[in-house]
């Protein structure tokens, strides 16, 4: 990684210094080689924090982390067919919320269900 990295940063930054003379000259898509390095420098920023890391090993947020897969796996069909199931019965606010907070709920209990079930099945 440090091997990219450094290049890829000693090139951003002669690109942001350069980036005002080249900008009158060269196209518009330029610009987007401009945003990438402030948002690679607001990347290192927030990771280098140290709030950062004590975030990154919170229990929540390593079983959410642990789960995402799953969660990823299982919101999407939780959410369409509950959402078609309600959809004559609430106003598009009551579903927003009973799918935010019960099916959000929902798809995460599951996902730690299949998270659990697949370890189980890898020990075996």
């Amino acid at each position: 990684m440090t091997l990219v990295l450094g290049p890829l940063l000693i090139g951003l930054t002669f690109f942001l210094l350069l980036h005002r003379a080249l900008l009158d000259t060269l196209s518009r898509p330029f610009d987007h080689i401009y945003l990438i390095f402030w948002c690679l420098c607001g990347i290192i920023a927030v990771l280098r924090w140290p709030l950062t890391t004590r975030l990154g090993s919170w229990w929540l947020t390593l079983d959410l982390a642990a789960a995402s897969y799953s969660i990823y796996l299982l919101h999407q069909p939780l959410l369409s067919y509950t959402n078609q199931y309600l959809e004559g019965l609430f106003s598009p606010g009551v579903r927003f919320v009973v799918l935010l907070l019960g099916i959000g709920w929902l798809a995460y209990r599951a996902a730690v269900g299949l998270n659990l079930a697949v370890y189980r099945l890898a020990r075996s």
